[in-house]
Parts: structure tokens; C-alpha cells; sequence
């Protein structure tokens, strides 16, 4: 069939292609004879913009020497007053012998009348200035003498008595404060470099231009660059030889275009077997794209294009029993930034590679694109399938993997979910498995959880928070509950920890845990961190030595705004900087450390405290430590709740204040409880303690009354109400 079509189509076309040709091969001559006259326009403009450039760079060198001869403190002493004409001899006439700076070098007066001191190929040279320059060269001092007391330097092409030359001139001065004279008249140093054949044959090497002269008349053609002086005038124009590159293209295609013609007939007789063979290469590169619309490039496993054709298949051939595996890798992000993106890249071979031993011959195991892979499973057993692939999947990504030397260790969460039933919309089934999977990964990562309809019952529910969250920011209503901390010494309050929470007017009871996380995930975390933050500045104010710490989330301190925004919400509460504290946690650490460097100095530089807060229940780096100065540290209460088991833990939180001290940080104990932790965190070092057993969260009007309690056992002398 391939092979009929073949013939029957080149004996269709062969006729009406030579007519075709011929009028191709006339639109192409003339658009080859077009192209090569803007060819030649082209480069003949870029020619002239390098010979402009040229000399505006040799204009730039002399300027540039010329200012910085003249700006110099030697130059001052020997120039001022009597000339020392053997130091300007050696210093600035010697070089005019080589010419490889400068040809010509002249001291002038400040009227440019007459010329102190000059060498021209290290002879002294001392022309009149106004018939070796005209008043070219005292347009160029004119300048200068509107600012008599600053260094200032000017170059162009002028005419001279020996030719055209390229001029610099500046004024000498003491770089020293001290040896500057006010009004003493000032002395100016000038450089000269002839643009003689020899200079413009070396500029027109080094920036590859052939042929570059310069004549006094205005050529007739072009191509030519008119070198102009400071007034603007024409005083000189500069020639090149033309390349005309679009000469060489055309008759070089005019050449090949006759060899077409004559082969012409050969390739006529072949175009018959050449369309046969081209309706087979079709085909195949049809099939090819095909393949490559439905595949992954990296991993070559199947993408959600191809995922979905599948599911459709499979639905249309009647299998309604269906499940899918989503996971999505934990940590992934961590190991591109740590390693790059090529070991990235080779991971997810690896595990691709991984995956299918895992999967069974009948299930279908896709990359949806970035870190996430679907496995899909059939049959009475589909949801179980997916299940055991799960396990084995967790159980296989736990492994460390060896890289080409560099070991990355990642987690994966998989979301499971059947397709429901009497249904055939794979979208659904795929919204339930990406449910579940983040499911899995808010509850602990590294883990597979099956849908239920309580997900969808927790998102909306979640939304529902979110909503009237956002709500309640913008109203005011916010609640906030405030923690005494006391010194470990007197067990006096120095310090409360504002702690968000929700309404009491709201019929809805919300914890703080719950609708924290709603904000962190619907973007409403920074506008609830600044609103408790502005509640909580409102109620300190009012006591002058109390200190409020309040807790900030990671998300928060990734916003480059977060900075500006606490900053303005202190000024507008009249609350000096050093009377908050921020407390950390010690992921922040761990994640996106550059990212929060810019917030955490500029806190710093505001006098704002910084606090790592519930120390020893991640993996803090000694490093990351020591890069952020953290004013204090808060050991968990999980720590502390130990304290008394045994020695090894109590050495534990003893290592742990002795590292604080080492790192010029006070420490905060959490959790406290009983007298025997107060006594063993006191012998320990401990600065101030937390707990249930001094005061549990409280709103505003007992914590006014509890400072109230013990200002006045302060001052009838008594024991702290702690």
C-alpha cells in the first residue's frame, strides 16, 4: 500500500514540480540577489560602527593616560613652580621615543599661549601653540578653566601643523589635599598620537579592519566615518576597504544554483523512489512523536498524557476495577540544590529504574513530570496491588543512594484511590490519590494513605477556616493568649509569649495547631503573624521592662517583606526593638538558608531578638548556628520531661546550656513542671524557665493582674508570685 501511494504520488507531482522549480529557482535569485545587497549594507554599517569605536577607544586610552599622569602628587611638585625639565624628561618625554603611548607630550600654561615644556621622540619640542594647534587647543583649556580646582581631562582629534593627531589634555594636579595652592594659576599636561599610516594600520589590526586610512576631503562613496572635532565639526574622514560579503554568498550560490540545474533531471528521476521512502519516514517519525507525546524524556516511562490514554483504554475495553499509587518523592528539592540538577536527574533513573522491578508485568507505572510517579494497578485486587507496591516503594526509596560517589537520601508519600464507582473519570481518580498523598506527606512524610471521603470532608473544612480566618484578621478579632516566662534566679515574670488564638465570639472552636497550618497553607500566615504581633506590642507597652516573644514560621521569615513589616508594626506601638523576641524553630535552619539571611540581619540591625525555639527535636547544624547569632536558646520541653529518668539525660540538657554559653546565647527551659527540674536546670546554668508549673497561657486581663501581684510584692519586699 505504502509503496503504491509512492509511485502514484510521484507521477502526479513530477510534472507540475518542474514547472514549480523553475519558478523557484527565479524567487530565489532574486532573493539571493536581495539578501546579498543587505548583506553588504549590513556589514558595511557594522564597519563603520567598530572604525567609530576604534577611534573612540583611542580617543579614551590617551584621555585616560593623560588624567592619570596628571593627577599625581610628583607631577605637581615637579611641574609648579620651576619646571624640572630632567624628571620630565625621564618621566614623560623618554616615552615619546617608542610612540607606543603617546608620539608628542607639552606643558601649557593656563592661557594656552605659550608651551613650558614639550618632547616629541624624546627631543625637546616646544611649538607655538596657536599656529601648531590654531584654537583647537584652547577650546579644549576654555573648558577646563571653569573649574580650576578639579582634575578633569578631555581628548579628541584636532589638526596640527604635522597632520591630524588625537589630543588629550588635562589638568596637573596633587592627588594630596596639602599640597594644593588655591588660585595659583594651573599647568596642564598634554598628550599627543599622530594618526599616521603606521598607528592606523595597527588599530585596523586589532579591531580587523583592512584598509583603514584617513583623508581630509569627504569621500564621494561610501562606506566612510567622519571624525568629528568637540564642536562637532567634520575635520577628517576615515576609509576602509569594503568586504561586501554579500558578493562572495552570491556567487557562490550562483555557482551551486547552475550545478542544480544541470542535476536536475537526476534528481527528478529519483523523486518517485524518494517519496516512497519519505511516506515510509513519515510514518516511522510519527510513530516516534507519538511515543515522545506519551513518554517522559528523562526516565522514558510514560507522562500523564500517557497515564490518561492508558486509563482511557483501559475504561473503554470495559476494566472499571482501577487504582493508582501517587507518590511524590520527599526531600527531592533538597538534594537538586544540595547536588545540582544532573545528580537530581540521575536519581529520579534511579528511581524510575527502581520502581518498575517493583511494579508487577501488568501494572502501568508513569512520571507525572517534576518528583511525582503513578503507579496504576487493575483487577478485583487493583487497590490491594497499589497498596503492596506502596510498602515496597517506601521500603525501597529509604536506602541511601550511592550517586557517582554523592549519597542523597529522600523519602516518598504516596496517596492511594480507587476509581469510584460506576465511573469513568480518571481526573477524579487522580484529584483522590494527589488528596491522599498530601494527606500523607502533613501527617509524617514517608508513608502511603488510601483516600476516604473524610479528606474531602478536611479540605472543605479546611477552606471553611481559612475563609472565616481571613475574616477575622481583617475585622480585629484575633485573640491572643500570653505564657509568663520567669528568671530561673527569683522566679520573677521578665518575659510573656504571645500565642495566637481563636475567637471566643466565633461558634466554630478552632486549636491553634489546626488553623496555624490552614494559614500557612492558604497564604494568610504573614498577616496572622503581624496581626498577633500588633495585639501583643498593644498590651507589653505598658510594662517598660517586660519582654515579648513571639513565635514565627518559616514561611513567614522566607518573605522578603517580613522584615520591613514587624519593623513598622514596632514603631507604630512606640516598642523599642531589644523588647521582642523571634522565636525559630530549627527546621527554618534546614530549608532555604539563604533565603532568610537578608530578613534575619535586618531584625538583627533593628536591635530584634532572635530565639531557636524547641531545640532538640530536629537536626540543627552547629554551622547554621553559629552563621545565625541567636540571642537565646529554648530547650524542648521533650528534653525536659526527661530530666529526671536518668544522668544521661540530664547531661544531655547540660551539654546543651554549656553549648549555648559557647555560643553567647541565654538559655530558655520549656516544660518545666516540678521543683526537681527547677533545681537541676538552676545548678545547670539554666537562665529562666516555661511551664504549666509557674502559669498556663492566659488572656490580657490576668496577665495585668498578674503583674500587677508582683509589682506590689516587689515593692512590700516579698517573695515573686511565681
Amino acid at each position: 500500500m505504502r509503496r503504491f501511494y509512492g509511485w502514484s504520488f510521484a507521477g502526479t507531482i513530477a510534472i507540475p514540480l518542474v514547472l514549480a522549480l523553475a519558478l523557484v529557482m527565479w524567487l530565489t535569485f532574486d532573493l539571493v540577489y536581495r539578501v546579498s545587497a543587505g548583506a553588504n549594507m549590513q556589514d558595511s554599517e557594522r564597519t563603520r560602527q567598530i572604525v567609530e569605536s576604534a577611534i573612540g577607544a583611542a580617543e579614551k586610552q590617551l584621555e585616560n593616560a593623560t588624567a592619570d599622569n596628571a593627577y599625581w602628587d610628583d607631577a605637581a611638585r615637579q611641574v609648579y613652580g620651576n619646571i624640572d625639565e630632567t624628571w620630565v624628561r625621564d618621566t614623560w618625554g623618554v616615552p615619546t621615543e617608542s610612540g607606543a603611548t603617546y608620539d608628542l607630550m607639552l606643558i601649557a600654561d593656563h592661557n594656552a599661549s605659550s608651551v613650558l615644556s614639550g618632547y616629541r621622540k624624546r627631543k625637546p619640542f616646544k611649538p607655538d601653540a596657536s599656529t601648531y594647534f590654531g584654537e583647537n587647543l584652547s577650546s579644549i583649556l576654555a573648558q577646563f578653566a571653569q573649574a580650576p580646582e578639579e582634575s578633569e581631562s578631555r581628548a579628541t582629534v584636532m589638526r596640527t601643523a604635522d597632520g591630524l593627531a588625537i589630543i588629550a589634555a588635562a589638568t596637573i594636579m596633587p592627588t594630596s589635599a596639602d599640597l594644593r595652592t588655591p588660585g595659583q594659576p594651573p599647568r596642564y599636561l598634554i598628550f599627543g598620537k599622530y594618526l599616521s599610516e603606521d598607528y592606523l594600520k595597527s588599530l585596523g589590526s586589532q579591531y580587523v579592519i583592512e584598509g583603514l586610512t584617513v583623508t581630509d576631503s569627504r569621500p564621494r562613496s561610501r562606506p566612510y566615518f567622519a571624525i568629528t572635532d568637540l564642536a562637532g565639526h567634520d575635520i577628517a574622514f576615515a576609509r576602509w576597504k569594503d568586504r561586501r560579503p554579500g558578493d562572495l554568498a552570491l556567487r557562490s550560490i550562483l555557482t551551486t544554483s547552475i550545478a542544480v540545474v544541470v542535476f536536475m533531471s537526476l534528481v527528478l528521476a529519483g523523486i518517485g523512489v524518494l517519496c516512497w521512502r519519505l511516506l515510509g519516514h513519515i510514518a516511522d517519525r510519527e510513530r516516534s512523536a507519538l511515543h515522545e507525546s506519551l513518554h517522559d524524556s528523562l526516565t522514558g516511562l510514560p507522562n500523564r498524557s500517557g497515564l490518561q490514554d492508558q486509563m482511557r483504554h483501559l475504561i473503554g475495553a470495559g476494566e472499571t476495577n482501577l487504582a493508582i499509587a501517587y507518590a511524590d518523592l520527599d526531600g527531592f528539592k533538597e538534594v537538586n540544590d544540595y547536588f545540582g540538577h544532573d545528580t537530581g536527574d540521575r536519581l529520579l533513573k534511579a528511581i524510575s529504574a527502581g520502581l518498575r522491578q517493583l511494579a508487577s508485568p501488568g501494572n502501568y507505572v508513569s512520571r507525572l513530570g517534576g518528583d511525582e510517579f503513578v503507579v496504576l494497578t487493575k483487577g478485583e485486587d487493583a487497590i490491594d496491588q497499589a497498596r503492596k507496591i506502596s510498602e515496597f516503594f517506601v521500603a525501597f526509596v529509604q536506602e541511601p543512594f550511592d550517586l557517582d560517589g554523592r549519597i542523597a537520601s529522600v523519602g516518598v508519600s504516596i496517596g492511594i484511590a480507587s476509581l469510584p464507582a460506576e465511573s469513568r473519570d480518571t481526573t477524579e481518580l487522580l484529584r483522590r490519590a494527589d488528596l491522599a498523598m498530601y494527606h500523607a506527606k502533613s501527617t509524617g512524610k514517608n508513608r502511603h494513605f488510601t483516600y476516604s471521603p473524610a479528606l474531602d470532608n478536611d479540605k472543605r473544612e479546611n477552606l471553611e477556616i481559612a475563609s472565616e480566618l481571613r475574616q477575622h484578621i481583617a475585622a480585629g478579632l484575633l485573640e491572643v493568649a500570653y505564657q509568663p516566662i520567669v528568671s530561673a534566679a527569683n522566679l520573677d515574670v521578665v518575659a510573656i509569649e504571645a500565642l495566637a488564638r481563636w475567637p471566643a465570639s466565633s461558634p466554630r472552636r478552632v486549636t491553634p495547631d489546626k488553623f496555624i497550618a490552614v494559614a500557612e497553607a492558604n497564604g494568610l500566615i504573614d498577616d496572622l503573624g503581624q496581626a498577633v504581633l500588633a495585639i501583643a506590642c498593644k498590651e507589653i507597652a505598658r510594662w517598660e521592662t517586660l519582654r515579648l516573644s513571639v513565635n514565627v514560621s518559616p514561611i513567614q521569615l522566607r518573605n522578603p517583606d517580613f522584615a520591613r513589616r514587624t519593623i513598622q508594626t514596632l514603631h507604630q506601638h512606640i516598642l523599642p526593638g531589644n523588647r521582642l523576641e523571634l522565636e525559630i524553630t530549627e527546621n527554618v535552619l534546614m530549608s532555604e538558608f539563604p533565603a532568610i539571611m537578608k530578613n534575619v540581619n535586618d531584625l538583627r540591625a533593628a536591635g530584634i531578638r532572635l530565639a531557636l525555639d524547641d531545640f532538640g527535636t530536629g537536626y540543627s547544624s552547629i554551622h547554621y548556628l553559629r552563621k545565625i547569632p541567636f540571642d537565646r536558646i529554648k530547650i524542648d520541653r521533650s528534653l525536659i520531661c526527661n530530666i529526671l529518668k536518668g544522668a544521661q539525660e540530664s547531661h544531655i540538657v547540660q551539654c546543651t546550656i554549656q553549648m549555648a554559653s559557647g555560643l553567647a546565647a541565654k538559655v530558655t527551659a520549656e516544660g518545666v513542671e516540678n521543683e526537681e527540674q527547677i533545681s537541676i536546670l538552676r545548678l545547670n546554668g539554666c537562665d529562666e524557665l516555661q511551664g504549666y508549673y509557674f502559669h498556663r497561657p492566659m488572656p490580657a486581663a490576668s496577665l495585668r493582674q498578674l503583674m500587677e501581684n508582683q509589682r506590689k510584692a516587689r515593692a512590700g519586699g516579698f517573695a515573686s508570685v511565681a
